[in-house]
């Protein structure tokens, strides 16, 4: 299983590792209402969209975030004093 490290220098941080299974479920509507959808406020699409990502291709999105989990470097999951 691909490790993925969480850490930050912050007092509202902890340091830990978490595994993510390989068949880890991601949601369909994750990727295509709130990642790949404009959105007024936090909005990810655009970032995304320079990379090539749209809601036609939203499946590549999937394949890659994947792929990263498997076989890139450990991720950064950031954990602030509102929560994960």
């Amino acid at each position: 299983m691909p490790k993925i490290s969480l850490a930050l220098r912050s007092p509202y941080c902890r340091i830990a590792e978490v595994k993510l299974p390989e068949d880890a479920i991601i949601d369909e509507r994750k990727i295509r209402e709130y990642l790949l959808t404009p959105r007024i406020e936090d909005d990810k699409s655009g970032f995304l969209a320079l990379a090539g990502y749209s809601l036609q291709n939203w499946r590549d999105l999937e394949a890659d975030l994947r792929r990263e989990v498997e076989e890139g470097d450990p991720l950064l999951i950031r954990t602030t004093q509102y929560g994960d």
